[in-house]
């Protein structure tokens, strides 16, 4: 007996597979062109922009405050980054097909595909702040809270 499927099963099933490799070779962008790597900067710039922050620096000195966040920061990253890397594949995969991605993971700025990759960063961006800013918050107050407990002396 043959099996018989419709068109639009079928084709469903194609598209499913599709998105479902398309992360993948996002992942294998975000990897190869260490998009991701500027997460802890980023998170700094949030955390120097706090009350909290300000109220630190205020407390222990500029010098001690940011070096207390920036080594917060660091230690808590490893537990968020592989999120934000997520995020980030998930937001290119959004943007570009399977075959943009891994040109551009493979040739990087010599693919055929750079000037598309780097016209589309704005939407990249949209698409990963939506995705990625309650992590960022919770990095930023995890680090701000550790850095605070450590500058402030007990009562």
């Amino acid at each position: 007996m043959r099996l018989r499927w419709p068109l639009w099963a079928a084709l469903a099933l194609c598209s499913a597979m599709a998105a479902a490799a398309e992360p993948d070779a996002a992942a294998a962008l975000v990897e190869r062109m260490k998009l991701g790597e500027g997460f802890a900067e980023l998170a700094y710039e949030v955390a120097a922009k706090t009350q909290t922050y300000r109220a630190l620096a205020q407390s222990a000195g500029l010098r001690r405050a940011q070096d207390a966040v920036r080594e917060e920061l660091e230690r808590a990253l490893p537990k968020y980054q592989p999120r934000w890397d997520r995020n980030l594949a998930d937001a290119y995969a959004e943007t570009f097909t399977r075959e943009e991605l891994d040109s551009l993971a493979e040739k990087q700025n010599a693919s055929p595909y750079f000037d598309k990759f780097q016209v589309r960063q704005n939407q990249v961006g949209r698409s990963m702040q939506a995705k990625s800013n309650a992590l960022l918050r919770d990095l930023v107050s995890e680090a701000l809270k550790n850095a605070s407990s450590r500058l402030t002396p007990p009562k």
